[in-house]
């Protein structure tokens, strides 16, 4: 069943749709994570989230720590990070 959305949540998926370039920039467990947040977001739940929670976490947990290798990686370039953007030097 779908829910309403508030324009934060709306502005989420937005941001994380423009930010895809499948399959450039994704990874099965990114696009795991993507799909659930927009479950969630939809519908207030993810069944696979209640029958295999390890999986879901593992996923996240992957894409986390991509997300910080890349992070790291953009700082040792000497790029800076402001509003959410990264800049190059």
């Amino acid at each position: 069943m779908k829910r309403k959305i508030d324009g934060k949540a709306r502005e989420a998926l937005k941001l994380m749709d423009q930010a895809r370039d499948f399959p450039h920039n994704t990874c099965p467990a990114s696009r795991h994570v993507a799909l659930a947040a927009e479950r969630l977001i939809k519908h207030g739940e993810y069944a696979m989230l209640r029958e295999e929670p390890d999986h879901v976490a593992m996923s996240m947990a992957s894409t986390v720590t991509s997300l910080w290798k890349a992070r790291t990686k953009l700082q040792e370039l000497g790029c800076e990070e402001s509003d959410g953007e990264w800049e190059k030097p």
